[in-house]
């Protein structure tokens, strides 16, 4: 419950909260939701909108890394 109200203080946690915040609330919830049935339209389209996700927690995971 802390991680939801404590502000990050500095670069580093606030990137460590986006990475979580992707990781967790983007793609894990994205993909519980879609795993339903839907057209292959939708399929595609959710596919697209999980990888470009997946490239921003790549880079984020590499702007950490810098950071040390």
């Amino acid at each position: 419950m802390s991680e939801l109200f404590d502000r990050p203080h500095d670069e580093k946690e606030i990137v460590k909260h986006a990475i979580k915040g992707e990781n967790i609330y983007g793609n894990k919830m994205t993909e519980k939701i879609a795993s339903e049935e839907l057209d292959e339209h939708n399929q595609q389209l959710i596919h697209t909108i999980l990888s470009k996700q997946r490239e921003h927690v790549d880079e984020l995971k590499m702007t950490l890394n810098n950071m040390n």
